[in-house]
Order: C-alpha cells, then structure tokens, then sequence
C-alpha cells in the first residue's frame, strides 16, 4: 500500500529548505540515483464510485 500526499507551497524558500533536509520523521531521504519515469494505470467502477469518494485505484 502506498500512501501519497500532494502539498502547494506558496513559499519559494521551503522547497531548498526541504532538500537540506536528512529525514522527514522517521524516513531518511537520500537523492535519487536517476530519474525514474512512471506509468500508472488508474480504475474506478462504471459508476465512478471511487472518484466520489475522493479515492483512486492505481497499478503502476
């Protein structure tokens, strides 16, 4: 299970902030050896039921 959080942050400065940081609570945080492109495939119900909900089915 993956959980995915998406923030705006209206402030130029905490983004550099972000990238000085060595962990996030409990995660340490190391830059990515390479750039890695994704294809996700999302799925809901013929009812869009999921979309209702604010929820989301993905295979990546």
């Amino acid at each position: 299970m993956e959980i995915e959080a998406k923030f705006r942050v209206d402030d130029g400065g905490v983004f550099p902030a972000l990238l000085a940081l060595g962990a996030l609570g409990p995660f340490r945080l190391v830059p990515a050896p390479e750039v890695e492109d994704q294809l996700n495939v999302y799925f809901d119900t013929a009812d869009r039921r999921l979309r209702r909900r604010a929820m989301a089915c993905a295979c990546a």
